[in-house]
């Protein structure tokens, strides 16, 4: 038996596949159920197929009932893993032809922006650990983490110690400078860098100006698209930035392309990263390299959730390897205690996993990568 969850995502871009809800949910899985019957789970392609058979897609090619569909298809997955006795990194390693491997970290430590408007302007605030040996790791996350819940203490007191959508902390950071600051004091000189989740959708003026730019309301000022790029240049400058997501609307693509072509990533580093931009959609990334002019990002987001299956995930995966981009999978806001994006990450050969902060229903996910460390270590 294989088991699959679907978690959800606060912010949620305009390019995820929709959702449906659990009372629908129950009903679709019973016709999904006398559809995958027959269908050896092995066959994910075929299982994948079945279930878009069933739920359809709509006009922008994107599967309904995304959450039933990521479901199903990672418990058809598990289970294959299952019938053949070994690790599911492994399966998911043989079903994209990929080398499996450890992937650098991003650590939520720091809540704040759009999934909690009284914390850090930006919405997640990370560190961002080079890939090594999983315990080292996850003993680096969880001292600089210590670190910073001493600091937090220390300045805001003890209600700015409660937990975010995804764990982190909620400090009530008047500046992305001041967020910069604390988190440079937490690393204390260990070889980490920080990272930002801008979600810029939420940071968006709806009302934009008469030249049709978008302008942003970030730390307490309205600024054009162009003056927060050169934001972002500076705080590059001024600290060790090393991974930025979302820091646009994903219809300001001017704003994207500008920011990508002067923010080079240093080597190791995932630079401009793309999630609300690309949602796991294959179509949306020939959109968006069939313009002519330069990716608008440095790396992508591979999110089962966002496309629905995960055969579409491995499909995106291949046509963003192809166009030269990184891959970061990734975890949701709303999440699951069940560990299959580690599995998944680690099959892929991902450069990173972003997996929320180590605490709470996010622990069962550090777990389950120290177990997939000592397998690799010992060659299972």
């Amino acid at each position: 038996m294989g088991r699959g969850s679907a978690p959800t995502g606060t912010t949620v871009g305009s390019h995820e596949a929709p959702r449906i809800s659990a009372e629908r949910a129950e009903r679709e899985a019973q016709a999904l159920s006398k559809a995958l019957r027959e269908i050896n789970c092995l066959e994910q392609g075929a299982v994948d197929a079945a279930i878009e058979a069933v739920l359809g897609t709509n006009e922008a090619h994107r599967i309904r009932a995304a959450n039933l569909a990521c479901a199903v298809s990672m418990a058809a997955c598990d289970a294959a893993a299952k019938v053949q006795s070994i690790p599911l990194f492994r399966h998911v390693a043989e079903i994209s032809g990929s080398n499996p491997g450890i992937p650098d970290l991003a650590i939520n430590v720091i809540g704040g922006g759009g999934h909690n408007m009284s914390g850090a302007p930006l919405t997640e605030c990370m560190l961002i650990l080079p890939k090594s040996d999983p315990y080292e790791m996850v003993t680096a996350a969880s001292s600089a983490f210590m670190r910073l819940t001493d600091l937090v203490s220390q300045r805001f007191g003890s209600s700015a110690l409660a937990s975010g959508l995804e764990g982190g902390l909620t400090p009530n950071l008047h500046s992305i400078e001041k967020t910069c600051e604390i988190l440079v004091a937490a690393i204390a000189g260990e070889q980490m860098v920080i990272g930002f989740d801008a979600a810029a959708n939420t940071l968006a003026v709806p009302a934009e100006t008469e030249q049709g730019t978008t302008t942003y309301f970030v730390d307490g000022v309205t600024l054009r698209g162009r003056d927060l790029a050169q934001k972002y240049l500076l705080l590059k400058d001024a600290y060790p930035l090393g991974y930025l997501e979302d820091p646009f609307a994903d219809h300001d693509l001017s704003s994207w392309r500008t920011l990508a072509e002067d923010y080079l990533p240093d080597v190791g580093q995932l630079g401009i990263v793309a999630d609300d931009l690309t949602a796991t959609d294959t179509h949306r990334l020939s959109e968006l390299n069939g313009t002519g002019a330069s990716f608008p990002a440095h790396s992508v987001m591979a999110k089962v959730d966002q496309c629905g299956t995960v055969s579409r995930l491995l499909r995106f995966v291949q046509e963003a390897q192809l166009l030269g981009l990184n891959i970061v999978v990734s975890q949701r806001s709303q999440e699951t205690d069940q560990s299959f994006l580690v599995d998944l990450s680690v099959g892929l050969g991902a450069q990173m996993m972003k997996s929320g902060c180590i605490t709470r229903e996010r622990i069962v996910k550090y777990n389950r990568l120290l177990r997939i460390g000592e397998e690799l270590s010992s060659g299972r």
